[in-house]
C-alpha cells in the first residue's frame, strides 16, 4: 500500500485505527515508563471509541512516580514496548534521572518497535497551559546506542497564542555515545488549526506548516 505524498512508495507493515473497543494488547502498553514507578501508578486513562484512542487525565488520577519525580506530574501514555532489569537495578527504558532504580520488574514486552521508516499521526488534542501532548520514536535501549529519541511533535499548552500551537520536532541522543549528527530526522507536517497529519521519515531535512522550535528537554505529559 503507498503512502500517499511521499516522494516514494512504501508498504505499510502496521497500521491501527482503533476500531475495536480496547487497545490490541499485543501491541500496546497502557503504561508510561512503568519500571520506574508501578503498573498501578503508571495506568493510562484512555478510551477506545469511534475509530480514536482517546487519552485523558482527570482530576483524581494519581501522580506518576511521585516518591521519585520532582515535581507533581500526572500523565497518561501508552508505549510500543518495555523491558527491565532487576528490582533495585539501574537497567530500564528511558530514565528521567541518574541512578534512578527499578521499583518494578517489567518482562521485556516488544509490540510494534519498527527500526526505520515513515510514520503518520492524526492527532488532536485540548490542552490547559498545564499541560502538553507528545509522540516519540525511543530506543528500545537494550544497549546504550539504542536510547536515542526523535520527537515526532510535543505541543505545551502555554505554547498556544492566536497564531496557533508551537509545535516541538527535533532529537534528544540522551544516553547515546554517538554524536547527535549521525542520528537522522524527518518531517512533519500540520494544518494550523489542527494536526491532521504528520508524517516521520528517517531521513535528513525538516519542514513543516506549523510553528516549529526544538523539544523541551523533560519528558512528561501532565496536568
Amino acid at each position: 500500500m503507498p503512502v500517499r505524498g511521499t516522494r516514494y512508495a512504501h508498504a505499510v507493515s502496521f497500521r491501527d485505527d482503533f476500531e475495536g473497543h480496547d487497545l490490541d494488547r499485543s501491541v500496546w502498553i497502557p503504561h508510561y515508563l512503568p519500571q520506574w514507578s508501578s503498573r498501578a501508578e503508571s495506568a493510562a486513562t484512555y478510551e477506545v471509541t469511534g475509530s480514536e484512542l482517546r487519552l485523558s487525565i482527570p482530576s483524581g488520577q494519581g501522580l506518576w512516580c511521585p516518591a521519585e519525580h520532582e515535581g507533581p506530574l500526572r500523565v497518561s501514555g501508552i508505549q510500543s514496548g518495555v523491558f527491565s532489569g532487576e528490582v533495585g537495578s539501574t537497567v530500564g527504558q528511558q530514565p528521567f534521572r541518574d541512578g534512578l532504580r527499578v521499583r518494578e520488574v517489567q518482562p521485556a514486552r516488544w509490540g510494534w518497535t519498527p527500526h526505520y521508516g515513515v510514520l503518520e499521526i492524526r492527532a488532536r488534542m485540548e490542552l490547559t497551559a498545564r499541560s502538553m501532548a507528545s509522540a516519540w520514536l525511543v530506543g528500545i535501549e537494550d544497549e546504550p546506542r539504542r536510547s536515542g529519541e526523535i520527537c515526532v511533535f510535543e505541543v505545551f499548552g502555554d505554547a498556544i497564542d492566536r497564531r496557533g500551537p508551537a509545535v516541538g520536532m527535533g532529537i534528544h541522543p540522551f544516553r547515546d555515545p554517538r554524536p547527535a549528527r549521525r542520528l537522522r530526522h524527518a518531517a512533519a507536517t500540520g494544518r494550523r488549526d489542527r494536526l491532521s497529519r504528520l508524517r516521520h521519515r528517517l531521513a535528513p531535512g525538516l519542514r513543516g506548516l506549523l510553528r516549529r522550535r526544538r523539544p523541551r528537554a523533560h519528558r512528561g505529559a501532565g496536568a
